[in-house]
């Protein structure tokens, strides 16, 4: 089999197969050839089979596609040995029964976290015993924690299932509806976790436009109505009518809304629990302010900062402690910041802050690029 092996850049030593008869992208969105180097285009580059020939064409990347240090103008057959030069990152098309065998970083098809293989490196670089008993150890407490999760979950569904073909067979409406909450909860449950692991694991950047942020957080509070009147409790959105526009991508940011309120549900008490989501803005420092407070218990200043470790969590059995680690990463991916404010004493706010202007073109690259391999120094070109 054919494949590309990064040979030079940040993801070097990743190795990614070409499956026959399939074309493939090259760049930070693709999912099946991710590359983490900010000089690369999001949708830099696009190999395509014919036959037992594989043909490489630029997709107008802002730094352009170089192979074996000329620039392309038109799409080109590659040749095993050649080297493709994206950005920073020089990738060798090969094949795989010529790279050395070792341990290498297989790209996963979620696109970020690689695993173990016995294939192909050219230059391996190999572990010290302990950082490897550590990754493993690390590993393996990531895989039990989610198991446990998981389980939870299983369970409410079995028990949610299994009251509702209980009221079914003796045709009681009331024991069915007394069970579908048992259900419907496991089942948000498990569509959180899902979409927060995608998320986590997720190495293609965010795709920003300007948005007024409004609508998204009115979209986000509509989908979980049904589960504020099940507790009886209140969300209330406030703030200034005027907001600007705001590069975000709209559904990192949707989602990242739906982990702050489903947080602060979970943390309020049924009946008398309310939340506030304020929009504001901070024009001296050109910010966008999204503060979501709850009069739940709040949060003790020495875990202030440990709540936005993955899998932690203080709500027992109910969490996984993804959310607000997930909701932290979309907010840095968008150049932003999340924190709980220290002084708020009437239970928790968090303050999502994103800037009201990105520098640069988010459907481009990231730094200016510098000759990676033959070449002349990497320009500036549309994405």
């Amino acid at each position: 089999m054919l494949a590309l092996e990064v040979i030079r850049g940040v993801d070097q030593g990743r190795i990614y197969p070409l499956p026959d008869g399939e074309p493939q992208l090259v760049g930070r969105s693709s999912e099946a050839l991710p590359l983490t180097d900010r000089s690369v285009s999001r949708r830099h580059a696009e190999l395509t089979p014919d036959g037992h020939t594989w043909w490489l064409r630029d997709l107008r990347s802002a730094n352009g596609t170089w192979v074996n240090g000329r620039r392309l103008d038109d799409r080109v057959a590659l040749t095993p040995g050649d080297e493709i030069t994206c950005g920073e990152t020089v990738l060798r098309f090969t094949h795989t029964d010529r790279l050395i065998g070792g341990p290498a970083a297989l790209a996963d098809p979620s696109g970020e976290i690689p695993a173990e293989g016995t294939v192909a490196l050219s230059n391996p670089r190999p572990q010290s015993p302990d950082a490897a008993q550590a990754r493993l150890i690390s590993m393996g407490e990531t895989v039990a924690t989610i198991s446990h999760a998981v389980k939870n979950i299983m369970q409410g569904l079995r028990g949610g299932a299994g009251a509702i073909e209980l009221a079914l067979a003796k045709k009681d409406i009331e024991m069915a509806n007394e069970a579908w909450p048992i259900l419907s909860r496991s089942l948000d449950r498990i569509h959180d976790l899902t979409f927060n692991m995608l998320a986590w694991s997720r190495s293609a950047s965010v795709e920003t436009e300007p948005l007024q942020l409004g609508p998204i957080i009115k979209e986000a509070i509509d989908l979980l109505a049904v589960q504020c009147r099940h507790r009886k409790v209140t969300i209330q959105m406030e703030g200034q009518e005027d907001l600007p526009p705001v590069p975000v991508d709209a559904s990192a940011f949707h989602q990242a809304i739906l982990n702050l309120l489903t947080n602060a549900i979970e943390a309020i008490p049924a009946k008398t629990g309310r939340i506030r989501v304020v929009l504001q803005v901070d024009e001296p420092c050109q910010w966008v302010i999204v503060a979501v407070e709850d009069n739940g218990d709040g949060v003790e200043g020495s875990r202030q900062e440990e709540i936005f470790q993955p899998f932690t969590s203080s709500k027992g059995q109910r969490g996984t402690g993804l959310g607000l680690a997930v909701t932290r990463k979309i907010a840095s991916e968008h150049g932003g910041t999340l924190q709980i404010d220290p002084d708020y004493s009437e239970g928790a706010r968090f303050l999502l802050r994103l800037p009201l202007v990105r520098d640069g073109d988010p459907g481009d690259t990231d730094v200016p690029g510098s000759s990676a391999g033959t070449g002349p120094p990497i320009g500036e070109f549309d994405d």
